[in-house]
């Protein structure tokens, strides 16, 4: 009976494990995506106004 305890205790750490992945994974790429954007328009911004 210990052995089915420790599957089942397993199984729910790994679906846990995974639902947190999956919202970190989608919060890291909206945070990735917005520094992409903020260096895209710093970049403009600096060639732009100082090599014109």
């Amino acid at each position: 009976m210990d052995n089915w305890i420790y599957y089942a205790a397993a199984l729910l750490i790994i679906i846990a494990a995974a639902y947190i992945i999956k919202k970190v994974a989608s919060c890291m790429m909206k945070i990735i995506v917005f520094v992409v954007l903020l260096a895209a328009l710093g970049a403009g911004y600096y060639y732009l106004s100082y090599l014109s």
